[in-house]
């Protein structure tokens, strides 16, 4: 369980570990303000402005995560904030503070 700060990007760390190019520890490098949390199934990075968010969104993408500009969605990773969800994502539950992989608990 990981707790929800500003805009927080999750992603299952086993998605990081097949489509990312470099796996979790280029992941967690590649993260500009050093935001990188983890539990047992997730990893976040946080960020303080949208555009922050995005830029770092574009970065994943170049690195072999999904996501669809169009649509604003993502099948590899969500994104949440104090507004809620981006979009939907059926395998990651939340309340107001914090976040955690679905059947985890």
């Amino acid at each position: 369980m990981l707790f929800i700060e500003f805009y927080t990007l999750a992603v299952p760390k086993q998605v990081l570990e097949f489509k990312y190019a470099g796996g979790i520890a280029e992941f967690q490098q590649h993260i500009p303000n050093h935001s990188y949390h983890e539990d047992e199934h997730l990893a976040t990075a946080r960020f303080v402005r949208i555009d922050e968010l995005f830029h770092f969104i574009n970065h994943c993408e170049e690195h072999g995560l999904h996501f669809d500009q169009d649509q604003n969605y993502s099948e590899d990773f969500a994104v949440y904030s104090f507004m809620g969800m981006l979009w939907e994502a059926n395998w990651l539950q939340t309340n107001l503070f914090q976040l955690w992989m679905k059947g985890s608990n």
